[in-house]
C-alpha cells in the first residue's frame, strides 16, 4: 500500500491543456506540440550573481540576446546527471544551430564542476549557484539551504523570460525532448 500511495505521488502532475497556445519568439505555438510544459506566468529573468565552473562570473545579460536551456542538476559527477550532461553533449552543435545556449545549474562547487566539465568534455558553462538565487525562483529549490538542486528544466527566449519548462526531467530523455521542442519554438 505504501509503495502504490509513493506511486500515485510521484506520477501525478498538473494537467495540461493540449490546445493551449503561447507566442513565443513571435510564433505561435500549440502545447500539445510539446514535451515541456507552458509554465503559469513568463517570469522575466532576475538578478542573479553565478561562477561557471572556470570561475568567471555570470549575471542576468548571460541569458539575453539569445534562447537559453537552463537544466538543473543535484550534483556534479553523478551517474544520473552525468548521462543528462552528455545528452545535451552529444547534442550541443544541433542546439547551437538554433542558436540556443545550454547553461547547467547546480549547488556544487566551481571546483567539482571544473573536474566534471574536464572529464566529460561538456561544451557549455556549468554555474555554481551558491546563494540558490537561481533555483529558488526557477523551482529547483525551495529554501536556501536546501542541499541539492530538483532536476527541472527550463527554456528561456531571447528575453531571458521563461517560456517552457520540464518539472520532473528524465535524465536519459531530457536532451532529446528539449531539443525537439527548441526545434518548433526556434527554426526559422
Amino acid at each position: 500500500m505504501i509503495l502504490f500511495s509513493i506511486f500515485l505521488a510521484c506520477s501525478s502532475s498538473k494537467k495540461v491543456d493540449p490546445s493551449a497556445t503561447q507566442v513565443v519568439e513571435e510564433k505561435e505555438v500549440v502545447q500539445g506540440e510539446l514535451h515541456g510544459s507552458f509554465p503559469p506566468e513568463n517570469l522575466p529573468p532576475i538578478e542573479f550573481t553565478a561562477l561557471n565552473y572556470d570561475g568567471t562570473e555570470r549575471n542576468k545579460d548571460a541569458l539575453l540576446g539569445h534562447p537559453t536551456v537552463m537544466w538543473f542538476y543535484p550534483y556534479a559527477q553523478t551517474t544520473g546527471w552525468t548521462i543528462q550532461g552528455c545528452g545535451f553533449r552529444d547534442l550541443y552543435e544541433s542546439f547551437q544551430a538554433l542558436g540556443v545556449e545550454i547553461v547547467a545549474v547546480g549547488f556544487s562547487s566551481v571546483e567539482d564542476n571544473a573536474e566534471w566539465v574536464e572529464a566529460k568534455e561538456f561544451q557549455f558553462e556549468i554555474w555554481s549557484d551558491t546563494d540558490r538565487s537561481l533555483g529558488l525562483y526557477y523551482g529547483a529549490a525551495t529554501s536556501a539551504d536546501q542541499s541539492a538542486a530538483s532536476r527541472v528544466t527550463k527554456i528561456l527566449d531571447s528575453d531571458g523570460k521563461l517560456v517552457l519548462e520540464y518539472n520532473s526531467a528524465n535524465f536519459m530523455s531530457n536532451p532529446q525532448d528539449v531539443l525537439e521542442d527548441c526545434q518548433i519554438l526556434f527554426s526559422e
